[in-house]
């Protein structure tokens, strides 16, 4: 058993955390209650990269967005202006149409 422990203490300061478990799981087995004190990381906490959110579309005329919803979407010309004169994005012009 305390070859267990000595084994999992050297998996906790060498970052090994995948086999610190395995330790772990051999003496929940054997019935060993385990409580641990952090006081510094095994390896530096790395500092997560921002995450990237796409880019808002550009803003158009509502001439642009008419052209767009008729010439890519196949929207007819009466909804297309419909939906051109309530926003200034093509995205948002789609889910005026499609959510109404």
């Amino acid at each position: 058993m305390s070859e267990n422990i000595r084994g999992l203490e050297n998996c906790i300061n060498d970052g090994n955390f995948a086999e610190a478990m395995e330790h772990i799981l051999r003496l929940g087995k054997k019935g060993v209650k385990i409580s641990v004190k952090v006081k510094q990381p095994a390896s530096p906490i790395r500092s997560q990269s921002k995450v990237q959110f796409p880019r808002p579309s550009p803003v158009l005329s509502k001439q642009e967005i008419i052209n767009e919803l008729i010439s890519t979407y196949e929207i007819d010309e009466e909804t297309a202006i419909w939906a051109a004169g309530a926003t200034n994005t093509i995205e948002r012009a789609l889910d005026i149409i499609f959510k109404s």
